[in-house]
């Protein structure tokens, strides 16, 4: 199949995967200061919007712009989602 398919392989820098570092850490201060709730509400809301306007997006720049803004809502979901997730009766997974 991937004779018969040219496939991108991507190698490079990405700097939606570093801005993960960024909201992941921001994320997790906010939510030691006022619970994990609003900064869950507020990463869902930021990549949301960040998304829907990439969606829209009229040059690469525009694009890669909002996708690296959309790479701090997918950041801070993790450290607020996460315990939440858990915290409500549901057992971690096994593999963690």
């Amino acid at each position: 199949m991937s004779s018969s398919v040219p496939v991108s392989e991507s190698r490079g820098f990405r700097p939606d995967i570093v801005m993960r570092l960024v909201g992941a850490v921001a994320s997790g201060w906010l939510a030691d200061r006022v619970g994990r709730k609003a900064p869950l509400m507020i990463s869902i809301f930021w990549y949301s919007i960040c998304n829907f306007i990439a969606g829209f997006s009229p040059t690469l720049l525009f694009l890669l712009v909002f996708r690296t803004l959309l790479g701090i809502g997918m950041g801070a979901e993790w450290p607020a989602g996460r315990p939440w997730r858990w915290s409500n009766g549901r057992s971690a997974p096994a593999a963690l």
